[in-house]
């Protein structure tokens, strides 16, 4: 049976529990820690309800996922493992097992986890550290390619209209749109998303993150001490990971372009892009803010979401096309250099 996800992973049509207060001790009742010292939420928030758990002897995480079915919870910490063994630079979630073995377990409220505690702080995006994420970044992704068939990751590889089955056609979708002031740039997405099916026979196809925001990332020191939240990991194009990053961590938020370029050195110095891969970012960053559109037009048409959210996603859209417009090209350039394949 064909399973259709969510972008964050969940079955669509499978019931959430986001209002449902969850009731800790049942949630940890497989753990037997005992009751806890102190419980807290995270400052920022996140797409699982998250508790930080202080124990007698120790700190932990607690999530309950709320994107993944149990399959997918599986089959990320199966990913876990697989990466604690590739002796990464940094650290990645660390299951605590229940006195059975068991990384994970079910509850009332879905599939729930407890993760040791890494010590640290989020980075800001300022040159340096985004420099540090995209190395990391790279490292990550260079362990990803090795992933082995057994794990069988998810497959993101689609084109802009299956990006949400509520969506229906393009063309629908810009004739709604249209008057809104982004016309040219509607007519623009046949185009957008040809190249981007172009590039799935010349670039380096592999698993990647897909996620990596700041508020993925843990700093100690200056370095970069671990790299979370892997539920959406699956195949992709190997350069999709970057440019959704260059999205995820402010690089296009503003007119400093040092940012992106930054955090692209950083990636490429492990990685070593392809000339291809480079020159196409552009086009995979048009078309990640043309698919966060499509993916809240689907949602609208199901009730799911507003107009306004439509909106919103399309003045993204425009400001994306507008700062590629301004700095696409020196991008690219500063990330080029001699002999490049």
């Amino acid at each position: 049976m064909l399973t259709t996800f969510s972008r964050r992973g969940r079955p669509l049509g499978c019931r959430s529990m986001r209002n449902v207060q969850p009731d800790l001790a049942v949630v940890l009742s497989a753990w037997q820690f005992g009751d806890p010292v102190h419980v807290a939420a995270p400052e920022r928030g996140t797409n699982n309800w998250v508790r930080v758990v202080d124990l007698r002897d120790r700190r932990v995480v607690v999530r309950l996922y709320q994107n993944l079915d149990e399959d997918r919870v599986a089959g990320e910490h199966a990913m876990l493992a697989f990466l604690a063994d590739r002796q990464l630079p940094f650290a990645v979630p660390t299951p605590v097992p229940t006195d059975d073995g068991r990384t994970w377990v079910t509850t009332p409220y879905g599939p729930a986890a407890v993760f040791a505690w890494i010590e640290g702080v989020r980075p800001e995006p300022v040159p340096d550290a985004l420099t540090r994420i995209g190395t990391a970044l790279g490292h990550l992704d260079v362990a990803l390619a090795a992933t082995p068939d057994t794990l069988v990751p998810y497959d993101w590889r689609r084109d802009l209209a299956a990006t949400h089955p509520g969506a229906g056609d393009l063309a629908t979708m810009c004739r709604e749109l249209a008057g809104e002031g982004y016309d040219e740039l509607l007519a623009e997405l046949p185009a957008i998303d040809a190249a981007c099916a172009a590039l799935r026979d010349e670039v380096p196809v592999q698993v990647i993150h897909q996620d990596m925001g700041l508020s993925n990332v843990i700093m100690r020191g200056g370095e970069v001490a671990a790299l979370l939240d892997f539920e959406l990991v699956g195949i992709d194009l190997r350069v999709k990971d970057a440019t959704g990053a260059l999205t995820q961590t402010g690089c296009l938020d503003t007119d400093d372009v040092e940012r992106a370029t930054t955090f692209l050195r950083g990636y490429d110095e492990v990685v070593g892009l392809t000339e291809t891969e480079i020159t196409a970012i552009p086009s995979l960053l048009r078309f990640r803010a043309a698919s966060a559109l499509v993916w809240r037009y689907g949602r609208y048409r199901r009730g799911q979401s507003t107009r306004n959210d439509v909106i919103e996603r399309l003045v993204a859209f425009g400001q994306t096309e507008a700062w590629l417009r301004r700095h696409g090209a020196a991008l690219v350039a500063s990330c080029l250099r001699p002999g490049r394949r």
